[in-house]
């Protein structure tokens, strides 16, 4: 089974990492890469499940990106930063790329059909093409924000994306603590250079994909088919299983 973790980009090159090294591609020279695969698990950094609740039908933004926004109850409640978006799956201009390599997400299950299987919970079935969405920047946080560090002024925004000196400090910083993670060290064989936001994200993305399909317990999706997911590391003490359940409950 190949993995790959990819950064997609509508406007400029995606950035596919595959466990050795990194890749760019424009979206038709992605698509043909992708296809030339016979199996494939995909870690996409970016919406692909329109989360068709009969009950809850919505073409803007779905439950778990309500729940994980920085500016909402619960995101401020969880404490999550600057930085660390959920933009809900129509806002994104991810969309678009989506829709042309894989025909996700599926907004009208009458016309709309794709070949690849979303994986969207945690017990794996695999098939020949497989792809699972990411969060990788909310990966990263859950990894990395019970570490002393992020008490500095540098972290009071986790924004490392962009060409302000800042956020390249804290790309910088984060960059090192990922590759040094433990999670990394059990998965990553040699050294790679991430010079680059895009990049991060790739290799995040791909972490977190082929420590699911080696059934690693530090990861895992969140959510469900019906209020949206993401795969995401989740550490010990920060899985936030009750406070979602109890943010789903005002839908019912």
């Amino acid at each position: 089974m190949h993995i790959l973790g990819i950064d997609p980009a509508p406007a400029k090159k995606s950035v596919v990492f595959d466990g050795n090294e990194f890749f760019c591609f424009k979206a038709k020279e992605l698509k043909e890469y992708i296809y030339s695969f016979d199996n494939l698990l995909i870690g996409w950094d970016g919406p692909l499940d329109a989360s068709l609740d009969k009950e809850n039908f919505s073409l803007t933004i779905r439950p778990i990106e309500k729940f994980f926004n920085r500016l909402s109850k619960t995101g401020k409640k969880i404490g999550i930063p600057e930085g660390i978006n959920t933009l809900g799956f129509a806002s994104c201009s991810h969309w678009s790329i989506s829709q042309y390599v894989f025909s996700l997400p599926i907004v009208n299950e009458t016309y709309q059909k794709s070949p690849w299987k979303l994986l969207v919970e945690n017990n794996i079935q695999l098939t020949q093409k497989n792809i699972v969405e990411t969060h990788p920047a909310l990966s990263i946080w859950l990894m990395l924000c019970g570490e002393d560090f992020v008490k500095s002024l540098l972290f009071s925004s986790w924004k490392y994306k962009g060409n302000k000196e800042k956020s390249k400090k804290r790309l910088s910083i984060l960059k090192d603590k990922v590759l040094s993670h433990p999670i990394s060290k059990t998965y990553l064989k040699k050294e790679i250079k991430i010079d680059n936001d895009d990049k991060l994200d790739a290799y995040v993305s791909w972490l977190i994909t082929k420590a699911y399909y080696e059934k690693d317990t530090r990861v895992g999706i969140f959510g469900d088919k019906k209020w949206g997911a993401f795969l995401l590391y989740l550490s010990c003490d920060l899985v936030f299983k009750d406070e979602f359940k109890n943010f789903i409950s005002i839908y019912k």
